[in-house]
C-alpha cells in the first residue's frame, strides 16, 4: 500500500458504486465544494482546483479544436466516447444553465477522477 486515504477525505458521489464508471453526481458534489471554496471540508484541494487553468484536456476544447488536433495527430485522442463532452453531460445530467463552476467541475472530474473518486 503506497497510501491509505480515509473515505471521508475523498470527493465522491453520494452513493458510491465502484462498478459504475461515470455518473452525474461526482460533478455535482465537486460543484458544491467549489462553491464553498475555503469553507469546504476539502478546502486545500478545492482551492488548488479553482486555481487550475481550464482547457487542459482536449474534451474541454471546442469541437473545432478537437477536430484540428485529430487532423494534426491523425487520430482521435482519449476519451474516445463521443458522448463525453460538456454539452452532452448537461443534457444527460440536467445541468443548470450558467451554473457557476459546472463546466470546470465536469472537466476536472473527467481529467482527475479515478472511478469517479477525487483524492
Amino acid at each position: 500500500v503506497l497510501a491509505s486515504i480515509p473515505w471521508d477525505l475523498i470527493i465522491q458521489r453520494r452513493n458510491y458504486d465502484r462498478w459504475k464508471e461515470w455518473d452525474c453526481d461526482t460533478v455535482n458534489v465537486l460543484i458544491e465544494e467549489m462553491k464553498l471554496g475555503s469553507d469546504s471540508k476539502f478546502a486545500p484541494y478545492v482551492n488548488y482546483l479553482l486555481e487550475e487553468r481550464t482547457g487542459q484536456i482536449p474534451v474541454g476544447w471546442s469541437k473545432e479544436g478537437r477536430r484540428l488536433l485529430a487532423r494534426v495527430t491523425g487520430e482521435e485522442l482519449p476519451p474516445y466516447q463521443e458522448y463525453i463532452d460538456f454539452d452532452s453531460w448537461q443534457i444527460t445530467c440536467n445541468g443548470g444553465e450558467n451554473e457557476p463552476f459546472e463546466e470546470q467541475a465536469f472537466n476536472l472530474v473527467l481529467q482527475r477522477a479515478e472511478d469517479t473518486l477525487m483524492v
